[in-house]
């Protein structure tokens, strides 16, 4: 039964993104980012493959900034969810791909005058910030990947050094940066 539940859904997901690349169909996304809120209490294997076509999702950029809301207020946020959630390290790695690839599509294609940069900077604060010290110690390649977007959101100033230092993270950067600069010497 479970199986025949997961194939169905699994079927309706491939006619959604169907129709989300054939014509960027912005509820087809909409009903996307709801599976992905509800993908923590799905099997492994299943969450794996919404994860690889939301993958496929941020490899086009124009399906992004077609339908900015419903990637900030709702795919974004769930995928940092279904991070800290998950045990799995593949899941967790797609995950935060994922949001790492389409938080750099909003930060090149955004100005802060954008209604979208209020959106980017709550999402900075809220759902990436909290993470952050769990993401620099997690299995590689996460750790740089969170290096990086930490100074992307900082040159965007989406992220401010006030910010760090209330959660206290500074210590986790450093000492990952160090332990970089260790590892290259």
């Amino acid at each position: 039964m479970a199986t025949s539940t997961v194939k169905c859904a699994a079927a309706l997901l491939c006619l959604q993104m169907e129709q989300l690349f054939d014509l960027y169909d912005v509820s087809s996304i909409k009903q996307f980012s709801v599976s992905i809120r509800h993908m923590d209490l799905a099997r492994d294997d299943f969450q794996i493959t919404l994860l690889r076509i939301l993958e496929s999702v941020a490899d086009e950029s124009l399906v992004i900034l077609k339908s900015p809301d419903i990637f900030t207020r709702e795919v974004l946020p769930s995928l940092a969810v279904l991070y800290k959630g998950n045990k799995d390290g593949d899941t967790r790695f797609l995950c935060f791909k994922i949001l790492f690839d389409v938080m750099v599509i909003f930060l090149n294609e955004q100005s802060e005058d954008e209604p979208g940069s209020k959106e980017l900077q709550s999402i900075s604060n809220t759902n990436f910030l909290p993470l952050y010290p769990s993401l620099i110690e997690d299995e590689d390649p996460i750790p740089l990947y969170a290096q990086k977007l930490l100074v992307m959101l900082i040159d965007y100033s989406y992220i401010k050094s006030a910010d760090i230092l209330h959660l206290k993270i500074v210590c986790n950067a450093l000492s990952f940066c160090w332990a970089i600069s260790q590892v290259q010497m």
